[in-house]
């Protein structure tokens, strides 16, 4: 952990030391500290939308999921095809977190629009519908 400390010293606008960081503290369960790394990650690039992603899952690990939901929002606008749908499915189970399962069920339809082909979108679309109770659709 020193190491990574002395390399933000060294560079606090350089985001490597931040990323290896908070790996450290997610594996420590640290989320605490693990978010604040994100948010200085977002300080340094708004634009990187992995960076939106991983704050997102420390946010639902904190159980606060309204804020992992406006992260993962985040990363799909900046980029909805990065890493086939990652955003996407995240965003679907936070919903189903919260027994929003029609929610979950509507990103994953937007979701599919863009990767037709990715079949944990559809996997994750089937489970949202029996957990919601349709087992029509």
């Amino acid at each position: 952990m020193d190491d990574f400390n002395k390399v933000i010293k060294l560079d606090p606008q350089e985001p490597t030391g931040y990323i290896n960081r908070l790996i450290i503290y997610w594996d420590l369960g640290k989320y605490k500290e693990a978010l604040d790394d994100d948010n200085r990650l977002i300080e340094i690039d708004p634009n990187n939308c992995e960076y939106y992603l991983g704050r997102g899952w420390h946010y639902a690990e904190l159980k606060k999921y309204e804020n992992a939901i406006e992260d993962y929002r985040k990363a799909i606008l900046i980029n909805p095809e990065y890493g086939y749908g990652r955003a996407w499915q995240e965003l679907a189970i936070t919903y189903g977190k919260l027994n929003r399962y029609n929610d979950a069920i509507d990103v994953l339809h937007d979701a599919l629009r863009i990767k037709p082909e990715h079949y944990g979108l559809w996997t994750n679309l089937v489970l949202a519908y029996i957990l919601s109770g349709n087992r029509t659709a």
